[in-house]
């Protein structure tokens, strides 16, 4: 066992039976229902909350669930205009001014946005119409 040299509250934060293989390439999710759609986070309000702008051109509260949550935010960091994946609540009866719930189902990171962009049926474009001009220009840059 490795000794603890830091101490405090904090000395459990990369033990060994936390810390994970360098980088594993997690199987690249797609939609598989007609409710799981493409989305770009637009704001993160906190307490497991977003705004999401759909592919159908809507925004949406998103709930983070607790898989994204804790120890595990690590590989899934919920990150302004990041790309996820979104599952819309069919069932939930949505108030008058209130705004469509759906859950977060996966994060993609930069590889997996480069594989989305070579598969047919995805147009990112989409993602970026409601978005202000300089979003725009720092999406092309590549920031």
């Amino acid at each position: 066992m490795v000794k603890n040299k830091k101490g405090g509250s904090g000395h459990k934060k990369m033990a060994r039976k936390n810390v994970k293989p360098a980088f594993v390439s997690r199987k690249l999710r797609k939609p598989e229902d007609p409710l799981e759609i493409y989305g770009r986070i637009t704001a993160v309000h906190g307490g497991g909350h977003a705004d999401v702008y759909c592919q159908d051109k809507k925004t949406r509260l998103l709930v983070i669930r607790g898989k994204f949550k804790g120890r595990n935010r690590r590989d899934n960091s919920v990150t302004l205009n990041g790309l996820v994946l979104v599952g819309i609540r069919e069932w939930e009866v949505v108030a008058p001014k209130k705004k469509p719930k759906c859950d977060l189902l996966f994060v993609y990171n930069d590889y997996h946005k480069e594989e989305l962009k070579n598969k047919d049926g995805f147009n990112e474009k989409i993602l970026w119409q409601n978005s202000t001009k300089k979003e725009v220009e720092e999406q092309e840059d590549g920031g």
